[in-house]
C-alpha cells in the first residue's frame, strides 16, 4: 500500500491528509500540499491536482485541468502527461512531476515526486 509522496526534504502521510477521500494539491491556500515557487509564480494551478484515495488504501493521481499539466510514469519509463481528469493509478516506484515541459529551468522546476511504501 503507498502510504507517502516524498520531496527532497518533505514526506507527507497521504492517509492521514486525505479529507473526503482526497487530497488536493495546488497553490490555493486551503489546499492539503501547497506549493508555490517564488522565482516562477504561477507554475503550479491553484488547484493543480488531486490524490484520490481508493477503497483497499491506494491512490490515484488526477490532473485538474491545471495549465503547466501534471506527468506521471512507472519506474524507468519516461514521463507522460496525464489528460485532466484521467485517473492515474499510483504504483510503487512511479515517479511524477507536477508542472514542468520545458517552462523553466529544471532547478526551478523542484515539483518531482516520488512514491515509496
Amino acid at each position: 500500500m503507498l502510504s507517502c509522496i516524498r520531496r527532497p526534504t518533505i514526506t507527507y502521510d497521504l492517509p492521514a491528509l486525505a479529507e473526503n477521500s482526497y487530497v488536493s494539491v495546488g497553490r490555493e491556500t486551503d489546499a492539503h500540499i501547497q506549493l508555490d515557487s517564488q522565482d516562477i509564480p504561477c507554475l503550479l494551478s491553484r488547484k493543480h491536482a488531486h490524490l484520490m484515495l481508493q477503497p483497499g488504501g491506494s491512490f490515484t493521481l488526477v490532473d485538474l485541468g491545471s495549465t503547466n499539466g501534471t506527468f506521471a510514469a512507472r519506474q524507468s519509463q519516461p514521463l507522460r502527461k496525464l489528460p485532466p481528469g484521467y485517473a492515474w493509478e499510483l504504483q510503487h516506484g512511479d515517479t511524477g512531476q507536477l508542472a514542468g515541459g520545458g517552462l523553466a529551468p529544471p532547478e526551478l522546476l523542484n515539483r518531482n515526486f516520488w512514491l515509496s511504501s
